[in-house]
């Protein structure tokens, strides 16, 4: 089962990513997305970039004294990650 992670980092970011592994130092992610909010013709959304836009494939490993908190998503919200991410829309 995929295990999709919300990680607010002490920079403030907001990063949903699927959590692979995690050690006593780091925090082994792939597919990091960083939560922006962006205007819509309904005034502000949600949207997605990625976290690091000149990597896109592979893990990544974020060190657990830059996490402030770790989470599990809304499900709407996990459900939209994964659809971006997979490029296949859930229901």
């Amino acid at each position: 089962m995929i295990k999709v992670v919300v990680l607010k980092l002490v920079s403030g970011e907001e990063v949903l990513a699927k959590l692979e592994r995690e050690d006593d130092t780091f925090l082994v992610v792939s597919k990091p997305m960083v939560v922006q909010i962006m205007p819509s013709k309904d005034g502000y959304g949600v949207g997605l970039v990625p976290y690091i836009h000149s990597k896109t494939l592979g893990d990544y490993n974020i060190a657990k004294e830059l996490v402030i908190c770790m989470a599990e998503p809304d499900v709407d919200v996990e459900k939209g990650y994964l659809g971006q991410v997979s490029g296949i829309q859930l229901a």
